[in-house]
């Protein structure tokens, strides 16, 4: 009998040999859910008069970002843009306490992001939950492709992106290249939900299940 051998495998099996689930290198995980993020997320100009503690690098959509790298000078021309790149920290509420930032808080009230959600759901509304940077921002929905950038400046994602954060932060700009490559994106559709007029949307777990090539695991 011929040796048929690969010809006789799984169309599966072929897509993962030599490959580890993007989970086994790294976590996923959503970014940062606001309950408001016209609030949270600040410009440039909006931010000229609060105080530099209460402000964290950000990035709110993953298509303000040109390339694969956000790197400073990437996160600086998001600012001159008139786009918000800044994230709202008040993680302390003793640090909403008086100047700008009280009355920043007051506008908010008087806009009715206190009684949203999920900001209504916390002790202090203006204190949302913050994350770690991650490593990698994975854009989940795209109608032809789902994009990866090497957060290099270390901007915390909004909950339309999702983070990687890698066991070797080092192999961030390795793995953003493979995950842009036609293999990547490849491995990327391959879990992602396919939807009418070519929409595909990745799952925060699905998007631990794609196959990556099993040099990232070294």
């Amino acid at each position: 009998m011929p040796d048929l051998g690969h010809a006789l495998w799984p169309a599966k099996a072929l897509a993962t040999k030599g490959t580890v689930p993007l989970g086994e290198i790294g976590r996923v995980r959503r970014g940062v859910a606001t309950g408001a993020n016209a609030f949270f997320f600040i410009t440039d100009r909006g931010s000229e008069d609060l105080p530099s503690s209460v402000l964290t690098p950000a990035l709110r959509r993953l298509r303000h970002v040109v390339g694969s790298v956000l790197d400073k000078r990437a996160h600086d021309e998001i600012g001159r843009a008139g786009v918000p790149r800044w994230l709202l920290n008040l993680t302390d509420p003793r640090n909403a306490v008086g100047g700008e930032v009280q009355r920043l808080i007051s506008e908010g009230v008087r806009a009715g992001y206190d009684a949203r959600y999920l900001t209504g759901l916390r002790e202090h509304w203006y204190v949302t939950e913050m994350i770690d940077p991650p490593h990698i921002v994975v854009g989940f929905m795209g109608k032809t492709r789902l994009r990866a950038v090497w957060n290099k400046v270390g901007a915390v994602p909004s909950n339309s992106m999702y983070g990687v954060y890698l066991n070797n932060p080092a192999q961030a700009p390795d793995l953003v290249a493979w995950l842009n490559s036609d293999a990547g994106q490849q491995a990327l559709r391959r879990e992602a939900r396919h939807y009418s007029g070519g929409l595909l949307k990745l799952e925060s777990r699905a998007c631990a299940r794609v196959r990556v090539p099993g040099r990232f695991k070294d």
